[in-house]
């Protein structure tokens, strides 16, 4: 028999070298199907997925913030709001807020 835990399982090892150790290990390590394994904490645990219980809530936030930055065009989709690095977003209703983008940087061309 083999038993199944519902909550994250953790390990009590100690990476020699840090993170980028646990990146290492993370990376090796051989997850069953249905479950995840991610690095909290400095540790790294095993978790079983999700069963989706917020998809229909993220789902329906989702719907509400389309419109208001993407307009649906013959190719996907083009962003209605859009301001260079460095200057301020406004975000209308229902979010209502302003972002700040100065510690935005842009990706490197290459």
């Amino acid at each position: 028999m083999t038993l199944m835990t519902e909550g994250p399982v953790t390990s009590d090892a100690e990476p020699r070298n840090g993170f980028e150790e646990l990146l290492d290990l993370l990376d090796e390590l051989n997850v069953p199907d249905g479950y995840k394994a991610e690095i909290i904490r400095g540790s790294i645990v095993v978790s079983p997925w999700s069963k989706a219980y917020y998809a229909d809530v993220m789902d329906m936030v989702c719907d509400q913030l389309r419109p208001l930055f993407w307009e649906p065009t013959p190719k996907g989709y083009q962003g209605r709001r859009t301001t260079s690095f460095g200057e301020k977003l406004y975000i209308p209703d229902p979010i209502g807020c302003t972002l700040d983008t100065t510690g935005f940087h842009a990706p490197a061309s290459s």
